[in-house]
């Protein structure tokens, strides 16, 4: 059995574990570089064993107190070049389409919303486009308007139909009716990751029939390998 001195002792490197076990679920939830915090954290627990020892035991926890702090600062140090290599030379997003562009849907599993959204893309410090994507209100990439009785040309694929980093004038379906003269309604039923499931239900459920509406001349798909 342990003796009365060593109880409290076991009890309290027990519940720093403990404390040290929850910081550690919170900093991976809430930090995005949480390894080196955690390190820290769990220097707790030997800190407790410290204070509380004496003789080897106390010198035992120090040293390992002591390798935690030094693992931990060596693992911050190389988050803090991570994230200024990051801030120089990674890929970051901005504008209001991050923040309500996308939503749940039972067809095509998710969609962009109607409106007007605001996309910036940044490498490092270099401002790469700045863009404004217009979603109409059956929720495709606006295209040119166009008589009803002018055939259909359906458009189905990714960020390529869609146009990403492109403004709505710029996008192949636009591009393709002004080439036209008109002579067809494109519809742009692209989006960002969409594969040949998304056209595959869309087509399925009737949803892109009754947008196209009669007459449909033809149904262009275009993606990546990687979608399907």
């Amino acid at each position: 059995m342990l003796c009365s001195k060593t109880m409290p002792v076991v009890v309290a490197v027990a519940v720093a574990s403990l404390s040290s076990t929850a910081v550690s679920a919170l900093l991976f939830h809430f930090v995005e570089l949480p390894v080196g915090w955690c390190l820290i954290a769990w220097c707790a627990p030997p800190a407790v064993m410290a204070i509380a020892s004496t003789g080897v035991r106390r010198k035992a926890a120090m040293a390992a107190c002591a390798f935690l702090i030094a693992i931990a600062l060596a693992e911050l140090t190389l988050d803090s070049l991570s994230i200024r290599q990051r801030l120089e030379h990674g890929v970051r997003y901005e504008g209001s389409y991050l923040e309500y562009f996308r939503h749940n849907d039972p067809i095509t599993g998710y969609a962009p919303r109607p409106g007007a959204a605001s996309a910036v893309k940044f490498v490092g410090t270099n401002e790469i486009y700045r863009v404004i994507y217009t979603i109409n209100t059956n929720g495709l990439r606006l295209t040119p308007l166009a008589t009803i009785q002018a055939p259909a040309v359906m458009f189905f694929g990714c960020s390529f139909v869609f146009g990403e980093g492109l403004n709505d004038s710029e996008t192949l379906p636009w591009q393709t009716a002004v080439q036209c003269s008109g002579a067809f309604r494109t519809l742009n039923f692209g989006f960002h990751g969409y594969g040949p499931h998304q056209m595959l239900s869309s087509l399925e459920s009737g949803w892109a029939d009754r947008i196209a509406s009669p007459p449909v001349r033809a149904a262009i798909y275009v993606g990546l390998l990687t979608h399907a």
